[in-house]
Formats: structure tokens, sequence, C-alpha cells
């Protein structure tokens, strides 16, 4: 080989391991982008899915506490009713003993005067 060849050889030799160098370089740069890309990408989801979940738990506390009132507000309105049935019952109890006293007064009435009849 010539020197001119030699040279050349060289040349396009230094040309290509510098092309092979900024290829290598840019490859690292793109794998570090893509390892940053996939870093933040992950915590932006598992920020999202954090943030999902809590708020889940936030709307079912509510929901539950709504639920709790709803069923206590319905309880005591049943206890109300059935103080009221207790009440009436009592009341219906009262009207039938005094309607069983008055009964026993007309028929001894009744009984008085039939006897009071037969003796005239």
């Amino acid at each position: 080989m010539t020197d001119e060849s030699d040279d050349e050889v060289r040349t396009v030799r230094r040309s290509l391991e510098e092309k092979a160098n900024t290829a290598i370089e840019r490859l690292q740069e793109m794998r570090t982008t893509m390892n940053d890309d996939i870093r933040n990408c992950k915590s932006f989801l598992l920020e999202q899915v954090t943030n999902f979940f809590e708020d889940m738990e936030e709307r079912k506390k509510k929901t539950e506490a709504i639920s709790d009132d709803t069923v206590k507000d319905s309880l005591m309105e049943l206890m109300s009713v059935l103080e009221k049935i207790d009440s009436l019952i009592g009341e219906i109890d009262t009207c039938k003993r005094t309607v069983a006293k008055l009964n026993n007064l007309l028929l001894r009435d009744s009984k008085d005067e039939w006897i009071d009849d037969s003796v005239k």
C-alpha cells in the first residue's frame, strides 16, 4: 500500500470511529432519556393511582356517613312509631276496661230493674 492509501484508510477509520462514538453517545443519551421517561411515567402513574384510591376512600366514607345517618334517622322514626303504637295499645286496654266496667254496670242496672219489676 502506498502512503496515500494508508492516509485514506486512516482518515476513513477515524471518521468511522468518530461516527461510531457519536452513535454510541447518542444511544446512551437515548437510553438515559428513556429511563428518565419511564421513571417519570411510573411516578406519575403511581401518583394518579394513589389519588384515585384516596378519592374512592373519601367517597366511600361520605356514602357510609350518609347511609349511617339515614339508618339512624329511620331507626329513630321507627322507635317513635313503636312508642305511639305502645301508647295506643295502652289506650285500647283502658277503653276495654272501661267498656267492661260499663257493661257490668249496665248488666247490674238491668238486673236490678228486672228484680224491681219482678217484685212489683
